[in-house]
Protein backbone atom coordinates (compact mmCIF):
# COMPACT_ATOMS: atom_id res chain seq x y z
CA UNK A 1 0.00 0.00 0.00
CA UNK A 2 1.27 3.48 -0.85
CA UNK A 3 0.49 6.80 0.82
CA UNK A 4 0.76 9.89 -1.37
CA UNK A 5 -0.42 13.46 -1.57
CA UNK A 6 -2.78 14.24 -4.43
CA UNK A 7 -0.07 16.32 -6.09
CA UNK A 8 2.28 13.34 -5.99
CA UNK A 9 -0.29 11.05 -7.59
CA UNK A 10 -0.70 12.75 -10.96
CA UNK A 11 -0.30 10.40 -13.90
CA UNK A 12 -0.83 7.27 -11.78
CA UNK A 13 -3.67 4.81 -11.30
CA UNK A 14 -4.40 2.22 -8.62
CA UNK A 15 -7.01 -0.51 -8.36
CA UNK A 16 -8.53 0.89 -5.14
CA UNK A 17 -7.98 4.39 -3.78
CA UNK A 18 -8.98 5.93 -0.44
CA UNK A 19 -9.04 9.74 -0.50
CA UNK A 20 -8.89 11.50 2.86
CA UNK A 21 -10.50 14.97 2.81
CA UNK A 22 -9.28 16.17 6.18
CA UNK A 23 -10.83 19.65 6.13
CA UNK A 24 -13.58 20.37 8.65
CA UNK A 25 -14.52 23.94 9.57
CA UNK A 26 -17.51 26.25 9.76
CA UNK A 27 -16.07 28.60 7.10
CA UNK A 28 -16.12 25.93 4.41
CA UNK A 29 -12.42 26.48 3.70
CA UNK A 30 -11.11 23.51 1.70
CA UNK A 31 -7.62 24.85 1.10
CA UNK A 32 -5.80 22.91 -1.61
CA UNK A 33 -8.83 20.63 -2.06
CA UNK A 34 -10.70 23.52 -3.70
CA UNK A 35 -8.47 23.35 -6.80
CA UNK A 36 -10.34 21.68 -9.68
CA UNK A 37 -7.13 20.05 -10.90
CA UNK A 38 -6.62 18.29 -7.58
CA UNK A 39 -10.28 17.26 -7.52
CA UNK A 40 -9.86 15.80 -11.00
CA UNK A 41 -6.80 13.79 -9.94
CA UNK A 42 -8.44 12.62 -6.71
CA UNK A 43 -11.59 11.33 -8.38
CA UNK A 44 -10.28 9.82 -11.63
CA UNK A 45 -7.37 7.56 -10.67
CA UNK A 46 -9.20 4.54 -9.20
CA UNK A 47 -9.63 1.60 -11.57
CA UNK A 48 -12.11 -0.46 -9.53
CA UNK A 49 -13.03 1.29 -6.29
CA UNK A 50 -12.91 4.80 -4.80
CA UNK A 51 -13.58 5.62 -1.14
CA UNK A 52 -13.76 9.27 -0.08
CA UNK A 53 -13.70 10.09 3.63
CA UNK A 54 -14.50 13.65 4.64
CA UNK A 55 -16.87 16.13 6.25
CA UNK A 56 -19.81 16.48 3.89
CA UNK A 57 -21.04 19.78 5.34
CA UNK A 58 -17.65 21.36 4.73
CA UNK A 59 -17.27 19.89 1.24
CA UNK A 60 -20.73 21.06 0.18
CA UNK A 61 -19.72 24.68 0.71
CA UNK A 62 -17.47 24.41 -2.33
CA UNK A 63 -19.27 24.47 -5.72
CA UNK A 64 -16.95 21.87 -7.27
CA UNK A 65 -17.36 19.34 -4.48
CA UNK A 66 -21.04 20.18 -4.21
CA UNK A 67 -21.48 19.15 -7.84
CA UNK A 68 -19.65 15.88 -7.29
CA UNK A 69 -21.65 15.07 -4.15
CA UNK A 70 -24.86 15.69 -6.12
CA UNK A 71 -23.62 13.21 -8.73
CA UNK A 72 -22.96 10.68 -5.96
CA UNK A 73 -26.48 11.13 -4.59
CA UNK A 74 -28.14 11.03 -8.02
CA UNK A 75 -26.43 7.74 -8.85
CA UNK A 76 -26.91 6.21 -5.41
CA UNK A 77 -23.16 5.81 -4.94
CA UNK A 78 -22.90 6.93 -1.33
CA UNK A 79 -22.25 4.04 1.02
CA UNK A 80 -22.70 5.50 4.47
CA UNK A 81 -23.08 8.77 6.31
CA UNK A 82 -21.54 8.91 9.76
CA UNK A 83 -21.26 11.53 12.44
CA UNK A 84 -17.93 10.67 14.01
CA UNK A 85 -14.65 8.93 13.41
CA UNK A 86 -15.57 6.38 16.08
CA UNK A 87 -18.68 5.36 14.17
CA UNK A 88 -16.62 4.94 10.98
CA UNK A 89 -14.24 2.60 12.80
CA UNK A 90 -17.17 0.62 14.19
CA UNK A 91 -18.76 0.22 10.77
CA UNK A 92 -15.56 -0.80 9.03
CA UNK A 93 -14.76 -3.36 11.74
CA UNK A 94 -11.12 -3.52 10.89
CA UNK A 95 -7.95 -1.60 10.28
CA UNK A 96 -5.52 -1.18 7.43
CA UNK A 97 -1.88 -0.59 8.21
CA UNK A 98 -0.53 2.40 6.30
CA UNK A 99 3.14 3.06 5.81
CA UNK A 100 4.99 5.89 4.14
CA UNK A 101 8.45 4.84 3.03
CA UNK A 102 11.27 7.29 3.72
CA UNK A 103 14.43 5.25 3.37
CA UNK A 104 13.55 2.00 1.61
CA UNK A 105 15.26 1.96 -1.77
CA UNK A 106 12.58 -0.25 -3.30
CA UNK A 107 9.67 1.85 -2.07
CA UNK A 108 11.42 5.07 -2.98
CA UNK A 109 12.11 3.73 -6.46
CA UNK A 110 8.46 2.75 -6.88
CA UNK A 111 7.38 6.22 -5.86
CA UNK A 112 9.87 7.87 -8.21
CA UNK A 113 8.84 5.55 -11.04
CA UNK A 114 5.26 6.72 -10.81
CA UNK A 115 5.94 10.42 -10.92
CA UNK A 116 3.28 12.36 -12.74
CA UNK A 117 3.36 13.67 -16.27
CA UNK A 118 4.50 17.02 -14.89
CA UNK A 119 7.81 15.30 -14.05
CA UNK A 120 8.61 14.82 -17.74
CA UNK A 121 11.57 16.84 -18.96
CA UNK A 122 10.24 17.63 -22.38
CA UNK A 123 13.50 19.19 -23.54
CA UNK A 124 15.03 15.70 -23.22
CA UNK A 125 12.26 13.97 -25.20
CA UNK A 126 13.40 13.57 -28.81
CA UNK A 127 9.87 12.76 -30.01
CA UNK A 128 8.30 15.60 -28.02
CA UNK A 129 6.29 16.93 -30.99
CA UNK A 130 4.64 13.52 -31.45
CA UNK A 131 4.11 12.51 -27.81
CA UNK A 132 3.12 15.85 -26.25
CA UNK A 133 -0.44 15.94 -27.70
CA UNK A 134 -1.05 12.37 -26.45
CA UNK A 135 0.65 12.72 -23.05
CA UNK A 136 -2.63 12.04 -21.23
CA UNK A 137 -2.42 8.40 -22.38
CA UNK A 138 0.85 7.84 -20.51
CA UNK A 139 0.57 5.75 -17.35
CA UNK A 140 3.31 7.85 -15.74
CA UNK A 141 5.97 10.37 -16.66
CA UNK A 142 8.60 7.68 -16.98
CA UNK A 143 6.67 6.06 -19.85
CA UNK A 144 7.00 9.23 -21.95
CA UNK A 145 10.79 8.98 -21.70
CA UNK A 146 10.70 5.22 -22.30
CA UNK A 147 8.60 5.56 -25.45
CA UNK A 148 10.81 8.31 -26.84
CA UNK A 149 13.93 6.29 -26.04
CA UNK A 150 12.37 3.26 -27.73
CA UNK A 151 11.55 5.23 -30.88
CA UNK A 152 15.07 6.68 -30.98
CA UNK A 153 16.34 3.11 -31.42
CA UNK A 154 14.35 2.80 -34.67
CA UNK A 155 14.84 4.51 -38.06
CA UNK A 156 11.67 6.57 -37.51
CA UNK A 157 11.87 10.36 -37.71
CA UNK A 158 8.28 10.88 -36.60
CA UNK A 159 5.27 8.81 -35.61
CA UNK A 160 1.51 8.95 -36.16
CA UNK A 161 -0.71 10.08 -33.23
CA UNK A 162 -2.62 6.78 -33.21
CA UNK A 163 0.70 4.95 -33.04
CA UNK A 164 1.76 7.03 -30.04
CA UNK A 165 -1.54 6.33 -28.31
CA UNK A 166 -1.35 2.58 -28.94
CA UNK A 167 2.22 2.19 -27.75
CA UNK A 168 1.64 4.27 -24.61
CA UNK A 169 -1.24 1.91 -23.92
CA UNK A 170 1.10 -1.05 -24.43
CA UNK A 171 3.48 0.36 -21.80
CA UNK A 172 0.56 0.90 -19.45
CA UNK A 173 -0.60 -2.67 -20.11
CA UNK A 174 2.85 -4.06 -19.26
CA UNK A 175 2.94 -2.10 -16.01
CA UNK A 176 -0.51 -3.28 -15.01
CA UNK A 177 0.68 -6.83 -15.69
CA UNK A 178 3.34 -6.16 -13.01
CA UNK A 179 6.38 -6.28 -15.27
CA UNK A 180 9.29 -4.41 -13.70
CA UNK A 181 10.92 -1.44 -15.39
CA UNK A 182 13.95 -3.63 -16.09
CA UNK A 183 11.68 -6.18 -17.78
CA UNK A 184 10.00 -3.47 -19.85
CA UNK A 185 13.38 -2.11 -20.97
CA UNK A 186 14.41 -5.60 -22.05
CA UNK A 187 11.20 -5.96 -24.06
CA UNK A 188 11.67 -2.55 -25.69
CA UNK A 189 15.30 -3.30 -26.52
CA UNK A 190 14.43 -6.53 -28.34
CA UNK A 191 11.41 -5.04 -30.14
CA UNK A 192 13.46 -2.09 -31.41
CA UNK A 193 15.97 -4.53 -32.92
CA UNK A 194 13.22 -6.60 -34.52
CA UNK A 195 11.71 -3.46 -36.07
CA UNK A 196 14.86 -2.83 -38.12
CA UNK A 197 14.19 -5.94 -40.20
CA UNK A 198 10.49 -5.16 -40.63
CA UNK A 199 11.32 -1.61 -41.68
CA UNK A 200 13.99 -2.69 -44.13
CA UNK A 201 11.65 -5.13 -45.84
CA UNK A 202 8.31 -3.31 -45.61
CA UNK A 203 9.02 0.26 -44.51
CA UNK A 204 8.36 1.87 -47.88
CA UNK A 205 4.94 0.19 -47.99
CA UNK A 206 3.86 0.94 -44.42
CA UNK A 207 1.19 3.55 -43.86
CA UNK A 208 1.71 5.93 -40.95
CA UNK A 209 -0.90 4.24 -38.77
CA UNK A 210 0.42 0.79 -39.57
CA UNK A 211 3.80 1.58 -38.02
CA UNK A 212 2.24 1.74 -34.56
CA UNK A 213 0.55 -1.63 -35.02
CA UNK A 214 3.82 -3.20 -36.14
CA UNK A 215 5.69 -1.77 -33.13
CA UNK A 216 2.99 -3.02 -30.75
CA UNK A 217 3.01 -6.49 -32.34
CA UNK A 218 6.77 -6.65 -32.01
CA UNK A 219 6.47 -5.71 -28.34
CA UNK A 220 4.23 -8.75 -27.94
CA UNK A 221 6.79 -10.95 -29.70
CA UNK A 222 9.64 -9.50 -27.61
CA UNK A 223 7.78 -10.05 -24.34
CA UNK A 224 7.14 -13.70 -25.31
CA UNK A 225 10.86 -14.21 -25.90
CA UNK A 226 12.28 -12.15 -23.04
CA UNK A 227 9.90 -13.11 -20.22
CA UNK A 228 9.24 -16.44 -18.53
CA UNK A 229 5.67 -15.44 -17.64
CA UNK A 230 3.78 -13.99 -20.60
CA UNK A 231 0.29 -12.81 -21.48
CA UNK A 232 -1.48 -14.73 -24.28
CA UNK A 233 -2.07 -12.97 -27.57
CA UNK A 234 -5.82 -13.15 -26.88
CA UNK A 235 -5.32 -10.94 -23.81
CA UNK A 236 -3.27 -8.43 -25.80
CA UNK A 237 -5.98 -8.43 -28.45
CA UNK A 238 -8.75 -7.87 -25.91
CA UNK A 239 -7.08 -4.89 -24.26
CA UNK A 240 -5.08 -3.33 -27.09
CA UNK A 241 -6.01 -4.51 -30.58
CA UNK A 242 -9.72 -5.28 -30.44
CA UNK A 243 -10.64 -2.10 -32.31
CA UNK A 244 -7.95 -2.58 -34.94
CA UNK A 245 -8.43 -6.13 -36.20
CA UNK A 246 -9.83 -9.60 -35.38
CA UNK A 247 -7.67 -11.95 -33.32
CA UNK A 248 -7.06 -14.19 -36.35
CA UNK A 249 -5.63 -11.27 -38.34
CA UNK A 250 -3.47 -10.22 -35.39
CA UNK A 251 -2.11 -13.75 -35.07
CA UNK A 252 -1.23 -13.77 -38.78
CA UNK A 253 0.52 -10.41 -38.44
CA UNK A 254 2.61 -11.71 -35.54
CA UNK A 255 3.61 -14.80 -37.49
CA UNK A 256 4.53 -12.69 -40.52
CA UNK A 257 6.78 -10.44 -38.42
CA UNK A 258 8.48 -13.50 -36.98
CA UNK A 259 8.95 -14.89 -40.48
CA UNK A 260 10.72 -11.66 -41.45
CA UNK A 261 13.12 -12.29 -38.55
CA UNK A 262 13.67 -15.84 -39.75
CA UNK A 263 12.11 -16.96 -36.45
CA UNK A 264 15.34 -15.96 -34.70
CA UNK A 265 14.53 -13.68 -31.78
CA UNK A 266 17.82 -13.59 -29.92
CA UNK A 267 19.94 -10.49 -30.50
CA UNK A 268 23.67 -10.21 -29.85
CA UNK A 269 24.93 -9.33 -26.39
CA UNK A 270 26.58 -6.15 -27.68
CA UNK A 271 23.41 -4.99 -29.45
CA UNK A 272 21.27 -5.74 -26.40
CA UNK A 273 23.74 -3.91 -24.16
CA UNK A 274 23.75 -0.82 -26.38
CA UNK A 275 19.97 -0.66 -26.54
CA UNK A 276 19.54 -1.27 -22.82
CA UNK A 277 22.09 1.46 -22.03
CA UNK A 278 20.13 3.91 -24.16
CA UNK A 279 16.81 3.05 -22.49
CA UNK A 280 18.33 3.15 -19.01
CA UNK A 281 19.87 6.56 -19.63
CA UNK A 282 16.51 7.93 -20.76
CA UNK A 283 14.93 7.13 -17.38
CA UNK A 284 17.96 7.21 -15.06
CA UNK A 285 16.69 10.18 -13.03
CA UNK A 286 13.48 8.36 -12.06
CA UNK A 287 15.51 5.98 -9.89
CA UNK A 288 13.52 2.92 -10.94
CA UNK A 289 16.51 0.93 -12.24
CA UNK A 290 18.71 -0.82 -9.68
CA UNK A 291 22.01 1.13 -9.58
CA UNK A 292 23.85 -2.20 -9.35
CA UNK A 293 22.37 -3.23 -12.71
CA UNK A 294 23.50 0.05 -14.23
CA UNK A 295 26.99 -0.54 -12.87
CA UNK A 296 27.15 -4.03 -14.31
CA UNK A 297 25.95 -2.78 -17.66
CA UNK A 298 28.57 -0.06 -17.79
CA UNK A 299 31.49 -2.16 -16.59
CA UNK A 300 30.84 -5.44 -18.35
CA UNK A 301 29.34 -4.07 -21.54
CA UNK A 302 26.56 -6.63 -21.60
CA UNK A 303 23.61 -7.97 -19.67
CA UNK A 304 22.48 -11.57 -19.26
CA UNK A 305 20.37 -12.54 -22.26
CA UNK A 306 16.78 -13.75 -21.74
CA UNK A 307 16.10 -17.44 -21.30
CA UNK A 308 15.87 -19.23 -24.64
CA UNK A 309 12.30 -20.44 -25.04
CA UNK A 310 13.16 -23.23 -27.46
CA UNK A 311 11.16 -22.19 -30.51
CA UNK A 312 11.92 -18.52 -29.84
CA UNK A 313 8.37 -17.30 -29.56
CA UNK A 314 6.79 -19.15 -26.66
CA UNK A 315 3.42 -20.88 -26.71
CA UNK A 316 1.21 -17.83 -26.65
CA UNK A 317 0.42 -17.26 -30.30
Amino acid sequence: MEVKTIDGFQGCEKRVILVSCVRCNSQGDLGFLADYRRLNVALTRAQYGLVVVGNRETLEKNPLWQGWLKFVDDHDLQVQRTRSANSIATELQGTVALSCATSSVGAASSSARLEGIEAVRWDEVAFKQDIWPLRAYAYCGEDVHLLSGFLELTPLQGIDPEAVKLNLRVLRFLRLCDYSVEDICTILAHASAYFLDAWEQCGNRMEAGEVGNVLACLLFVAHCYAQDETCPLSVWHKHLFRKYCPLKVLNSAVMRLMEIRGYLLRISDSDLSRRMCHLHSSIRRFGSIDPAALGRLGSEGSLPTPRNLGNGYGDKT
